[in-house]
């Protein structure tokens, strides 16, 4: 069994932890069961009970959610971390807007890429550059 069809079990189909094999067993990941649960914000109080103990056996973690969670059909997006920024970017942002890195990967993350691009003026030639008299 995958990680899909363990949610599906705990979710909607609920059947009792004896009538899976030990290969199924052994594919139970306590871990990664209780960090797509809690992508589902109606969750996140459920999985932080059952995170209070680490050592718990995978049946009784199965168990305690087969009881707890109402049988439906459930869907759990799970949230990828941010894509890293472009350290130069970062510095760039931070030199227009005149702040610190830190508040600057702020700005990235609410500026659209468009305006990131104007301010930069990513793709045209910079004409804030001061031109040098030929002698």
């Amino acid at each position: 069994m995958n990680l899909f069809d363990w949610l599906n079990e705990i979710t909607y189909h609920k059947r009792p932890w004896s009538t899976f094999t030990d290969e199924d067993k052994s594919e139970f990941n306590t871990y990664i069961i209780n960090r797509f649960i809690s992508m589902n914000s109606s969750y996140v109080d459920v999985v932080n009970l059952i995170q209070r103990y680490p050592d718990c056996p995978k049946r009784k973690v199965y168990q305690f959610y087969c009881e707890l969670l109402p049988k439906q059909k459930a869907f759990f997006k799970y949230i990828k971390a941010s894509a890293k920024n472009d350290p130069e970017t970062i510095k760039a942002i931070a030199e227009y807007h005149q702040c610190s890195t830190r508040e600057a990967k702020e700005y990235i993350n609410i500026l659209n890429i468009d305006t990131i691009k104007k301010e930069l003026n990513l793709g045209q030639p910079n004409t804030n550059k001061k031109r040098r008299k030929k002698t």
